[in-house]
């Protein structure tokens, strides 16, 4: 018989360990609900508070209301963030800001009266980004056009305006000389600019772009003359070159630049 008693008591013990496991788990698991509950009842109320911000147009108060919900995928706070912000900058002045705030701001769970809304404030901005960028389009033109007609050659400007500027057209007779760039031959174009006899200004493109630019004006470069530079006695000879351009490495030293060798080589016979 006491065998029998010792063996129930192990039974007993057993279950009733059993129980206070399961026990401990339902309450473990009724803890981490509790919590989650708590958490999203907050989380919810904290949201509420901020929709209603925004419906009494209090934007600051209700983005500082919504950084307090860690989770910036709850529902349409990652969105309603952005219309704060842009309602932010447009009364700071900062349409552009305000725009493409809203431009990229998607809702999904706000009622039929804040969609009506945040719709109207997306055309209002839409609508002046429009007359905006025509505006800013219209500026730039003719700030173009202003640079172009009363400046001189730039680099970065269209090989097609060259004669457009200040200067005015420049010589008929266009240079040309090659340029190797990743490994490709690029013809160049070289305009002159002169003022009588003298050269001013000379604007080199190479695919329809000015590249680079040299500024004569304050020292214009005279026509060649015996007596003026270099002369016929005393002056390089261009016999054994083959082009102007290993005439100026060669004597790059005796030459203003690449253009005053090549218009003396060529003066010279070189061919």
């Amino acid at each position: 018989m006491a065998s029998i008693d010792e063996g129930e008591k192990r039974k007993n013990a057993l279950k009733m360990g059993e129980i206070i496991s399961v026990v401990c788990v339902l309450l473990v698991f009724v803890s981490i609900m509790a919590v989650f509950v708590a958490e999203q009842y907050h989380i919810h109320s904290v949201y509420s508070e901020a929709e209603k911000l925004i419906s009494e147009e209090r934007f600051l108060e209700a983005e500082e209301t919504l950084k307090r919900i860690a989770d910036s995928d709850y529902k349409d706070t990652a969105a309603l963030l952005l219309l704060c912000d842009a309602h932010r900058d447009y009364a700071a002045g900062n349409l552009v800001g305000a725009y493409y705030a809203m431009k990229d701001a998607h809702f999904e769970h706000q009622s039929s009266e804040a969609l009506i809304s945040i719709q109207s404030f997306k055309q209002i901005l839409r609508r002046e980004y429009v007359q905006y960028s025509e505006e800013l389009s219209a500026r730039r033109a003719r700030e173009y056009e202003e640079r172009i007609r009363n400046g001189v050659p730039y680099v970065g400007m269209s090989e097609s305006r060259i004669g457009d500027t200040s200067l005015g057209k420049p010589s008929d007779k266009v240079r040309h000389n090659d340029q190797v760039k990743n490994g490709e031959q690029l013809l160049a174009n070289l305009y002159d600019f002169y003022d009588g006899k003298n050269r001013i200004f000379t604007a080199r493109c190479i695919n329809g772009v000015v590249t680079e630019i040299w500024d004569y004006r304050d020292d214009p470069v005279k026509p060649y003359a015996p007596g003026n530079g270099h002369t016929l006695s005393t002056g390089p000879s261009v016999d054994g070159f083959l082009n102007p351009e290993d005439f100026y490495d060669w004597y790059r030293d005796d030459f203003v630049d690449y253009s005053d060798a090549e218009e003396y080589y060529y003066a010279h016979g070189g061919t």
